[in-house]
This record gives C-alpha cells, structure tokens and sequence, in this order.
C-alpha cells in the first residue's frame, strides 16, 4: 500500500495519505504507544473501501484495491519467495517497476532492489548537473550489484539535509 501510495510523491506527502488511510479505515484501538490509535486496515476492508476522499488519483485507487483484491483472492501472497512476490505485483494494472523495486526493498529487505527510474536518485547520481534518465541510472547501477539496496539508502540518506539534536 505505501509503495503504490508513494509513487511520484514526497516521503512527506504519501506518510500523510496513508495516515489519513489508517485514520478512515483502520479499526480504532487503544493507544499504547503515543501516535498510534488504529490498527492498519485489512486487505478485506480496503478491498470495498471508497477511497475517494483520500484525494488521490482514480488508476492509483485503482491499483490500491485491486491489490487488496488480489491478497484476499490469494492471487498475491506475501509468504511466496521473493522473486514470485515480485513478479505477482508487476501483473498488477498500476503497479511499475518503481513501485515493485520500492517493495522488494522496504518490504522484503531484498539488498539488490532497485525503485526503477528514481527521480531523488537520479538527481544525487547527477552530483549536482541535469538528473540521468532512469536508463542511465540503471545502467550506473549495474556496478552496485548485488547490492544496490543499500546503494540506494545511503543516496536517499545523503539528499536530506541532517538532523541537528
């Protein structure tokens, strides 16, 4: 849900559209951590959910319930080896190889994943001059296997500016 949530939006802008997910259908608990007030909604829930006022786009909706579908249906199962997971994502209308790499890299802590055609990447890959294309980058990226993953962390890293206590 984050990877389809975040595609070609800020870290800023799609933690906040999968709160306000959590917030409207999510099913309320009690705090025991301070922030946290609802459970994540289940794939049945967001299947049949009117994601409408969340203000996202229509396909982005679109891919977001068809992939609660798909987990319902067991056509995607996140317990299938990684390369299987993967692949049952890429099927999906909506879902690129951005967001499959974003997954394979946050979600199944793959370290050779790769978020294709990354725009924060390809902007820190540039140094500084006109970003690469996202083949350009591929291509540049071939050099960090088999660990890309952690390539890719440390260029997202370096483009926040640090936090000062």
């Amino acid at each position: 849900m984050r990877a389809i949530l975040g595609q070609q939006l800020s870290v800023a802008a799609a933690t906040t559209l999968l709160g306000q997910l959590v917030e409207r259908f999510g099913a309320p608990i009690e705090p025991l951590v301070t922030g946290i007030t609802h459970l994540f909604p289940t794939p049945a829930v967001l299947a049949d959910a009117n994601l409408q006022k969340l203000g996202i786009s229509p396909p982005r909706r679109a891919a977001l319930r068809q992939l609660a579908r798909s987990v319902c249906d067991k056509v995607i199962r996140f317990n299938a080896p990684s390369d299987d997971v993967s692949r049952m994502l890429r099927a999906l209308p909506g879902v690129g190889r951005w967001t499959v790499g974003y997954f394979e890299l946050r979600g199944l802590s793959e370290p050779d994943a790769f978020p294709f055609g990354d725009l924060l990447i390809r902007r820190q890959v540039a140094l500084g001059g006109k970003p690469l294309t996202p083949l350009e980058l591929e291509a540049r990226a071939e050099r960090w296997r088999p660990f890309r993953g952690y390539a890719v962390f440390h260029l997202w890293a370096g483009a926040r500016p640090p936090r000062i206590a």
